[in-house]
């Protein structure tokens, strides 16, 4: 018998974040509860965790219950962009990763409520908010009054290159930049935005590597905003920015 952790009531299996579906069948206590509109929800016949399959079924993830009712809310709502969020959208360019069916595209958000968000991601993808994300900036499309280039966006190229840096130690994956006024920085990792000594994103290009490198601090997204994926609406935001 598994043993049970009596601070969260999860069995010993239930504790891993995450198993790579190629790994499933040699879990055989989560089964199958009900297809989502993206990938499908699991359980576990021992603990009654929920977890989530995508749909490209390279991964299983563990639900955190926290996250339970923002995965229903996802599940049962359709996040979609108005024409003129899309339009926005196109001339910004999103980063595509085909492993996380995800695509990142940075911008401004002002929300039906008036709120002003000026490091927002708009997260078009296959999966839900179900690890991870702090709570109070997950947020969704429906919300969206006005979406816009912001200011600290660094430029596509720069982005796409920042994103598929592969790691070189420990979550280190740097990407070397130069402002337009000569001064070299680096991106320790993957990155949307930039702020730092006085320079904002559009001011950023990529670089050679200096002799001695200037990791900035990470710029953190102040929302993410979930929107569906649909094949048409990712062929435009990854590609005419690029026109």
């Amino acid at each position: 018998m598994w043993p049970f952790n009596s601070s969260n009531g999860r069995c010993s299996r239930c504790r891993v974040d995450g198993i790579s579906g190629v790994l499933l069948s040699q879990f055989p206590n989560l089964v199958l509860k009900r297809n989502l509109k993206f990938g499908e929800m699991w359980r576990c016949q021992k603990c009654e965790t929920p977890w989530f399959l995508t749909s490209n079924r390279q991964w299983i993830h563990r639900i955190g219950l926290e996250f339970k009712p923002l995965v229903a809310h996802w599940n049962e709502t359709a996040l979609d962009l108005t024409l003129l969020c899309l339009r926005a959208a196109t001339g910004i360019g999103g980063v595509r990763n085909d492993w996380e069916e995800t695509v990142i595209l940075p911008c401004a958000v002002t929300t039906k409520n008036g709120e002003r968000f000026e490091k927002a991601i708009l997260q078009v993808t296959k999966t839900p908010p179900y690890r991870w994300y702090s709570l109070e900036k997950v947020r969704w499309a429906w919300e969206i009054a006005e979406l816009e280039g912001s200011r600290f966006t660094l430029p596509l190229q720069v982005r796409r290159a920042s994103h598929e840096k592969r790691e070189e130690a420990m979550g280190f994956a740097p990407t070397d930049v130069q402002s337009n006024d000569g001064r070299s920085f680096t991106l320790g990792n993957a990155s949307d935005f930039f702020e730092h000594e006085g320079v904002t994103g559009p001011n950023i290009q990529l670089a050679p590597r200096p002799r001695k490198r200037n990791v900035v601090p990470f710029a953190e997204t102040q929302a993410w905003f979930w929107v569906d994926w649909n094949d048409d609406l990712v062929e435009k935001i990854t590609t005419s920015a690029e026109m």
